[in-house]
């Protein structure tokens, strides 16, 4: 299954939610303040991030903030677990760009349903994004700092991988292409 990360300074909660998650079968890590989230992300990143909201050394706004900064996790799913209810406070997680908000106390069957399609969504991004890159590498729109990319979304696990390319040809008039020596 997913490598959840849990962000929540609440023992208790963070507990509930390791054990909860690890019988449905995920791999979960745990941090007990944002800035220990951020330092599991960066060793292991995981598939999805559950993270509360209010904590102490590094708020849950706080984490997202880092987390978009990094281009690597500009599509990481980020599901916020908060006791707030105010609008201005979801507004403004959404705008950090958090996908889902689940307000504490929550169902488990709420935070599965919340896991389960923020995970699916991001798949079927993944998937439409790897189609159009191979597609577009099909028809030759790739071409940078005289490279061609190929892009075969049979090749890894998130359905993408790329191989450069140096065109063959003279002139750069012919088809064959020869992979880069490395």
């Amino acid at each position: 299954m997913a490598k959840i990360l849990v962000i929540e300074d609440e023992f208790q909660i963070r507990l509930n939610l390791q054990m909860m998650l690890k019988a449905e079968g995920h791999d979960v890590a745990q941090a007990a303040n944002g800035k220990e989230g951020l330092v599991q992300l960066a060793k292991n990143r995981p598939d999805l991030v559950l993270c509360d909201v209010m904590m102490p050394e590094l708020d849950g706004f706080g984490v997202i903030e880092a987390v978009r900064a990094n281009p690597d996790n500009a599509d990481l799913p980020f599901v916020f677990l908060t006791a707030l209810d105010d609008r201005a406070s979801m507004r403004r997680g959404m705008n950090l760009g958090a996908d889902d908000f689940l307000n504490k106390p929550f169902t488990r069957d709420e935070l599965l349903v919340a896991i389960g399609s923020r995970l699916a969504k991001h798949q079927r991004t993944l998937e439409a994004v790897s189609s159009r890159m191979y597609v577009s590498g099909l028809n030759g729109n790739f071409e940078t700092a005289g490279l061609n990319m190929y892009y075969s979304p049979a090749d890894s696990d998130l359905g993408v991988s790329v191989e450069a390319y140096r065109w063959g040809g003279v002139n750069g008039d012919s088809t064959e292409y020869s992979p880069l020596a490395r």
